[in-house]
């Protein structure tokens, strides 16, 4: 579903990027246990192949045969995410309103309520998506968050200039213990670094030698730059995740901090704030989350039928750790997968 919304936009030029495979690196592999794998699940060749390491070499462009096998996902690649969301909101109907600190959030009447910092109103609306990552916490009573288990995770990446690279990178973008891609014009981006607890919104040079000898483990070279250098640039960024490793998506518990309606165990019999929804906890994978998370919000929104069948919303639902908390304060099972119906 990724693919399908981002391969017009790359091959159209509009945003810069890659759709023609990914490789994902299996230093622990074994090919014929691999292939086996794909047998068993049937899973279809424009899903996933497995590429033996001369075969992954070699469309990568490696100046070396390295020892394991990888996956190659056809429909895998990368885009610019900048360029996506300055493309989004280009679109008609959009207005995008920015260097806009909000202070709370509130309910009055029928309508949700933006306030600034200054007290003023800046949006007033029925139905509100809050996607602030990890700071949708400060925008939501403690009631509505206190049950969620995510945290936030300090990341670095580490983008290497041309001039400084013993040779090409891949011709396709490569994972495996980290990741590298080739940008337009032929820097190398590799990463990233992922800690916890970690407020440290500076580049760091010790984050940049991790990333690169990340690169070297992953590819069999790395460039041989000092970890200062002006040839590395690099960003920081935090990614909100969840215990479970799945986002937070779909409309806010109740305020008032109510115990699940009769008992249930359903998810779906759970009260709700009307028109409050989050779409938060992407992790490391919001890219490819992006456009299911943006069905799975407009079908609650407009009542239209949902993207994924129940099970699945109900795992990605924010009601959903409410409901795991309340059977574990009853006695049930701490092993509760979102996903079931019953302990």
């Amino acid at each position: 579903m990724a693919r399908q919304h981002y391969a017009p936009l790359v091959e159209s030029s509009r945003i810069p990027g890659q759709v023609q495979g990914l490789i994902r690196a299996e230093p622990d592999g074994q090919t014929a246990r691999m292939q086996a794998l794909v047998h068993a699940l049937g899973l279809p060749t424009e899903f996933v192949q497995v590429l033996t390491p001369q075969q992954w070499g070699g469309l990568l462009g490696l100046p070396q045969v390295l020892q394991y096998p990888a996956w190659l996902y056809p429909g895998g690649g990368w885009i610019d995410p900048g360029a996506w969301i300055r493309e989004a909101l280009s679109q008609p109907g959009v207005r995008f309103q920015g260097s806009t600190p909000v202070a709370r959030l509130q309910r009055l009447g029928q309508d949700w309520v933006v306030m600034g910092v200054d007290g003023r109103v800046l949006v007033a609306t029925q139905r509100i998506v809050l996607c602030t990552a990890a700071d949708v916490c400060a925008l939501l009573p403690p009631a509505a968050t206190r049950d969620w288990s995510a945290h936030r995770q300090r990341g670095q990446v580490t983008r290497v200039k041309l001039e400084a690279l013993p040779h090409a990178g891949p011709r396709a973008p490569v994972t495996g213990g980290g990741y590298a891609l080739t940008l337009p014009g032929g820097d190398l981006l590799c990463g990233a670094t992922s800690t916890r607890n970690d407020d440290e919104a500076h580049v760091r040079a010790a984050d940049h030698e991790q990333n690169l000898q990340r690169l070297h483990a992953l590819l069999g070279w790395s460039p041989q730059v000092h970890p200062t250098s002006p040839m590395l640039e690099g960003r920081v960024g935090w990614r909100f995740h969840t215990a479970d490793r799945l986002p937070i998506v779909g409309p806010v518990a109740a305020l008032d901090a109510s115990p699940p309606l009769g008992g249930s165990t359903r998810v779906r019999d759970q009260a709700h704030e009307p028109g409050l929804y989050v779409a938060t906890a992407l992790g490391s994978r919001g890219i490819s989350w992006a456009p299911l998370v943006g069905e799975v919000i407009a079908s609650w929104i407009t009542g239209q039928p949902p993207p994924l069948p129940t099970a699945l919303l109900e795992a990605l639902d924010p009601r959903r750790f409410r409901v795991k908390q309340a059977r574990m304060d009853s006695g049930g099972s701490a092993a509760w997968s979102p996903t079931s119906g019953h302990r």
